[in-house]
């Protein structure tokens, strides 16, 4: 059986959820620090338990004036802290929601460092190991090899940003950053499958996200593909 994720990064006030809780198979959910509150965590929990969707911790810098695209440079004890007050957070708020948390990717600017940054990437790593949750990040990056020997890792690719000729994301600055034509995004995503992606990735604020993830879906199941968590990764419903 041939068989691909779609992840969508919820929980951040993008007023989407619900739509796209009805498309991927698995959702990462803001901790409240780079958008959104508890509340609105809480509820896209609740929602994703709901949809039979696996949910991921999706902590992030404490930036919400720049949703956490920025980097910012803290001392590891530091960034230590914040991803573990995120993580311990958002699983004890799932489980009032009646799921549980069954993988971690960074978000943002943090998941960038971790993949460039070999003392980000050893924190984050370590951090998963602690909770024993497979990370999901892009495959042969500091944060892929900060994982070997100590956790799961679960491949990457982004079915709504552009690539450059050197494999990295477009920056967000960049006017042709985004893909928004659902063709486009189809192709993309087909490529990334065959260069050994396990898990396809659309951003819940991306222009027309709903219409995009379900094209994407749709274009991926015609080709003989299930829907399906990345191996390693279970549903997380209640026990």
């Amino acid at each position: 059986m041939r068989r691909v994720d779609i992840n969508a990064d919820l929980g951040e006030g993008s007023g989407f959820d619900g739509e796209l809780l009805e498309i991927v198979s698995s959702a990462n959910i803001g901790c409240g620090l780079h958008a959104g509150d508890p509340a609105t965590s809480f509820r896209a929990l609740r929602a994703a338990a709901a949809a039979g969707v696996a949910v991921g911790a999706h902590p992030g810098h404490a930036d919400k004036a720049r949703m956490g695209r920025e980097p910012i440079a803290l001392p590891s004890d530091e960034l230590a802290a914040l991803v573990e007050y995120q993580v311990g957070a958002l699983m004890a708020v799932a489980e009032l929601a009646g799921t549980r948390v069954v993988h971690l990717k960074p978000h943002g600017a943090l998941y960038h460092q971790a993949a460039d940054e070999p003392e980000v990437a050893r924190v984050l790593a370590l951090s998963a190991a602690r909770w024993r949750l497979p990370v999901v990040g892009k495959a042969g990056s500091r944060l892929h090899e900060a994982c070997l020997g100590r956790v799961g890792f679960v491949a990457e690719g982004f079915i709504d940003r552009r690539y450059g000729e050197d494999g990295r994301l477009i920056p967000r600055s960049h006017p042709n950053a985004l893909i928004v034509d659902a063709g486009e995004a189809v192709e993309q995503a087909l490529r990334l499958i065959e260069e050994g992606v396990a898990t396809l990735c659309v951003h819940g604020d991306t222009p027309g996200a709903v219409g995009l993830a379900r094209r994407v879906r749709a274009g991926i199941e015609e080709r003989g593909f299930r829907i399906l968590p990345a191996p390693g990764v279970s549903r997380g419903g209640g026990e």
